[in-house]
């Protein structure tokens, strides 16, 4: 048999199909298939294949054909042609196509391929839809007379052309007039959008223009008339025209400049809404049911792309959020009252917990946690509005405290939170004598969910300092007698004297006292004076054991709390208002002690005693003694002692105030009682004559003065 009639042979058993029944020749041939390992289904531009073939025999092969049985879905690329060379060089190549999913037949029947050389034919193949995750192309080599060989390449082929999934269309308002529609793309992965188009399968298009966008931005396609925003994070751009997509159902498609699809959704009913691409695993249109212009449909979590219409959401009013995420986005604010907060303070300081939803979704079935120190305590909640409607408890939310560090709102089923209101929570929170003159830092958290039931949670932390006050205590004087006198804790004074006692309790730290008490006693020689009592607040006397009690709710930083009363000196020996004060978070050695001392004058009377006297015998002679008691206090029992009544001379007209003892020379303070007052003056003024009426001689005497005198407290000089 000739090998031309051998090579018809086979050619007329390739044809008729039967060229999968082995024909055994003697093995000179050698071919080898090559191409991708992977391809990526409904591949428009195709891969290049090679298949090599190789003469290993000793004689020469004149007639060569090439079968490529392809599997399903695989497809033959005519443009362009494909090519072949011989050693390197370029030879003629017939080939043939007769079914495009199956074969295609080389042709070298007039290129002798001799023992040495080799054949390599270079080609396209496209992919459709259909394909399985992995294929096998099997080529087969025929020569005559070299004989047969086949060789196979596997192909795993993947789903994503590369740029699936790099945007996602993430919400969109597909009703009503062109005027109200638009679709909102969130990036992925960053891309230049020049040559990209977003379409309808009725046949609509947009192409967009030159621009970088970045991930996590947003792209809004508008289909009618604005001005393009080229300025991210959120860039528009308009159609200009009029509506694009079908109220009742349709598809909307994004892909890039080259052709490959980006992300594809489905919605409604109708003849519009089509298969979707083969490379978009698209299930479950998205259902519009009460649907009106102004709503949106929107993806739910933001940005996350199942390609399920399942996971689209109708979106109503403020929920409604082109270039804005979807899920709820929690910004928490917390306000309070005052930045220093004092130690003890059981009245509380106002705090003010405000939320606000900025994101796309309502959030629901929240609850709100304010974690505090030690030594803070939740005392209760004035009002919480939510979207400026007050609440209620138990009916719109339960307080939960959860002792000793935490306290809890949590709203019910009811409540929502939508896109663009406030949550705002206040509360007090109240401090004990634990809490040290420090600054805290405390967390606030929210927990809940979107309208999908998807966890959302938001925190933040707010910084207080405390701060504590200082009590100091004082008890001075500050009248005696009626008159002011310079403030004072230790006072000299007279018996009898009238004291106005004040009892200062002051703040000398930065934060406020509480609850400051304090006890201050007057001593026995000290006579309280009836009605003399002046302040304010909780002070009470307590007479009969001669001491007050007094209570100050709260003692500002920097400001004092006093009370006064008067007191007179009927004593000697117990002369002291001491004094006792503290707050409840300083006790034992830390509560404040001291008290007014009261030092009572004592008398020191001082003589002008007169130089020599001369006395003329017949004629007397007048003394004076200027007496003076120079220190405040009273000398009882006033006396001059003399020893006039050794001398011979006679002592007569004696001051009034005044008497004389001859028989010891005393001379007898007789004014006030015998009492000689602090500060005052008086005069001893006598007569003196010598005793011997006709001595004719002047008479010079020396005489000695003594003063003799008590105190109000019985004490002798």
């Amino acid at each position: 048999m000739s090998p031309r009639f051998y090579s018809c042979v086979v050619l007329i058993g390739l044809i008729i199909g039967f060229f999968y029944t082995p024909i055994v020749f003697s093995q000179t041939l050698s071919v080898t298939h090559s191409g991708p390992a992977s391809m990526t289904r409904n591949d428009a531009n195709g891969e290049t294949f090679t298949i090599t073939i190789r003469n290993t025999a000793g004689a020469a092969t004149d007639s060569l054909w090439v079968v490529n049985n392809l599997p399903d879905s695989l497809l033959f690329d005519s443009t362009p042609a494909p090519t072949a060379t011989r050693n390197g060089s370029g030879i003629t190549l017939s080939y043939s196509n007769p079914s495009p999913d199956s074969l295609i037949f080389f042709n070298f029947s007039n290129d002798v391929l001799a023992p040495g050389d080799s054949i390599v034919i270079t080609y396209d193949l496209l992919t459709t839809c259909n394909l399985p995750s992995s294929i096998v192309s099997s080529v087969t080599a025929f020569g005559s007379p070299a004989g047969t060989d086949t060789d196979t390449h596997n192909i795993s082929i993947s789903t994503s052309n590369g740029d699936l999934g790099k945007f996602v269309i993430n919400e969109a308002s597909v009703t009503g007039a062109a005027a109200n529609e638009w679709v909102e793309l969130y990036v992925v992965t960053g891309d230049n959008i020049n040559g990209w188009t977003i379409s309808n399968q009725n046949g609509n298009t947009y192409t967009f223009p030159d621009q970088i966008v970045g991930a996590g931005e947003y792209v809004v396609f508008h289909a009618g008339s604005g001005t393009d925003d080229f300025v991210g994070p959120v860039y528009h751009f308009y159609a200009g025209g009029g509506e694009f997509f079908t109220d009742a159902g349709d598809d909307i498609l994004l892909t890039t400049d080259l052709g490959n699809d980006v992300d594809y959704i489905a919605y409604g009913t109708g003849g519009n809404v089509n298969a979707p691409p083969c490379d978009m695993p698209w299930v479950n249109d998205i259902d519009i049911t009460g649907l009106v212009a102004g709503n949106s449909i929107a993806l739910a979590p933001n940005g996350t792309d199942t390609n399920n219409g399942t996971d689209w959401v109708i979106r109503t009013g403020g929920d409604v959020s082109p270039g804005v995420t979807n899920d709820p986005a929690l910004q928490i604010e917390l306000f309070v009252a005052e930045l220093q907060h004092d130690r003890n303070d059981t009245a509380g300081d106002w705090y003010s917990i405000r939320i606000t939803n900025i994101g796309g979704s309502a959030l629901e079935d929240f609850t709100v946690i304010n974690v505090f120190d030690s030594g803070f305590d939740y005392k209760s909640t004035s009002q919480i509005i939510n979207g400026g409607l007050t609440l209620s408890s138990p009916g719109d939310f339960v307080t939960t405290v959860f002792s000793p560090d935490s306290v809890r709102w949590q709203f019910n089923a009811a409540q929502r939170l939508a896109v663009g209101d406030t949550l705002r929570i206040d509360h007090y929170m109240q401090t004990d004598c634990t809490v040290l003159s420090a600054t805290y830092i405390n967390p606030v958290q929210i927990r809940g969910e979107d309208d999908q039931n998807n966890p959302i949670s938001a925190s933040t932390t707010f910084t207080h300092d405390v701060v504590i006050g200082n009590l100091v205590l004082e008890v001075v004087a500050i009248e005696k007698n009626g008159t002011p006198i310079t403030p004072s804790s230790s006072v000299i004074g007279s018996f009898e004297d009238t004291i106005r006692v004040e009892v200062r309790l002051k703040n000398t730290g930065e934060g406020r006292l509480f609850n400051v008490t304090d006890s201050t006693t007057w001593f026995a020689d000290f006579v309280y004076v009836a009605g003399s009592f002046l302040g304010s607040g909780n002070v009470t006397p307590n007479i009969p054991s001669r001491y007050f009690t007094a209570l100050f709710p709260v003692i500002e930083a920097g400001y004092d709390s006093t009370y006064s009363f008067e007191v007179y000196v009927n004593g000697c020996d117990s002369l002291s208002v001491p004094s006792t004060a503290g707050e409840p978070c300083t006790t034992g050695s830390q509560t404040v002690s001291t008290g007014l001392t009261f030092l009572l004058k004592q008398p020191n009377v001082n003589i002008t005693f007169p130089g020599t006297v001369n006395v003329e015998s017949g004629y007397p002679e007048t003394v004076s003694l200027p007496v003076t008691n120079t220190n405040g206090g009273r000398a009882l029992n006033f006396v001059i002692q003399s020893d006039l009544n050794a001398s011979t001379l006679t002592v007569e007209n004696v001051a009034s105030d005044w008497s004389y003892n001859a028989g010891n020379g005393d001379f007898t303070y007789t004014g006030n009682g015998g009492t000689l007052f602090g500060d005052s003056t008086t005069t001893l003024s006598f007569d003196v004559r010598q005793a011997d009426l006709c001595a004719d001689t002047t008479f010079s005497f020396y005489v000695s003065w003594e003063p003799v005198y008590e105190s109000v407290c019985q004490d002798t000089f």
